[in-house]
């Protein structure tokens, strides 16, 4: 099958679609931002659930060009979209997309089931990527800032910090009793690797902040709080749990 429009993976591990894209192949008339807003109000698009707003760049970006908003669609309201263009070009891509799909379900039926460790691993891994393609639009947003300044334009206005979204823990594999499972792992990982306690509480919280963008210790701590405590106040147990379940401890 011929690709017509790039379909690629968030970090959710869902099939998503440039609205951008899907916009110029249709041969819309109407300019990108007009046609989109119009699409939302009109079939009641939610934001979270049919699509996710990204920023990249224009196709001018390497000579300076302004970040451009682009949305990831899912493949579902990829093919509304394209339905309700209701010309040649839209019949085509509603189709390529349902092909598209029959094969993605194709490949997962082939695909070994992930054991829970295995599901552990992937999804730090996806969440790594994510962090590093954050850090990306970033940085390219800054280089861009600065060509601007550099031409004499004037500043940007203030953007809003940009909210990196990762994928939860694994919940079905978090124990009721979560917090004793964690500390029963920290007592273990120091005996078998002669470390102290500390030193593997404090490895563990900063693989949390590494991964997941939570750093305890810029939190506040109440009189008799442990940094355990605050995590749990926090609401991030479980993702502490997930780390215990796929982090390699090594004596110093």
């Amino acid at each position: 099958m011929n690709a017509l429009i790039q379909i690629t993976t968030d970090t959710q591990g869902v099939s998503v679609v440039s609205a951008r894209e899907l916009h110029e192949f249709l041969e819309v008339k109407d300019k990108f931002a007009q046609w989109f807003s119009r699409r939302v109000d009109k079939y009641g698009l939610i934001e979270g659930q049919d699509f996710e707003a990204i920023e990249g760049f224009s196709q001018n970006g390497e000579k300076g060009g302004r970040p451009e908003t682009d949305y990831a669609l899912t493949l579902d309201c990829a093919k509304e979209l394209s339905m309700v263009q209701n010309n040649q070009k839209g019949k085509e891509a509603r189709q390529y997309f349902i092909e598209a799909e029959k094969q993605l379900r194709q490949v997962a039926q082939q695909m070994p089931a992930l054991t829970t460790s295995e599901q552990l691993m992937l999804q730090l891994v996806q969440q790594n990527a994510a962090v590093l393609a954050n850090q990306q639009v970033i940085l390219e947003r800054l280089q861009s800032d600065i060509a601007d300044m550099q031409r004499g334009l004037p500043a940007p206005a203030k953007r809003q910090k940009t909210q990196l979204v990762l994928p939860l823990a694994v919940r079905e594999s978090t124990p009721a009793n979560v917090r004793s499972q964690i500390t029963k792992y920290v007592n273990a990982a120091a005996t078998r690797t002669g470390n102290s306690q500390q030193f593997v509480w404090n490895y563990l919280y900063n693989r949390l902040h590494h991964v997941y963008g939570f750093d305890v210790y810029q939190c506040p701590r109440g009189n008799g709080e442990t940094w355990l405590d605050v995590i749990e106040r926090y609401s991030q147990l479980d993702r502490l749990y997930t780390l215990t379940n796929a982090e390699e401890i090594y004596s110093e």
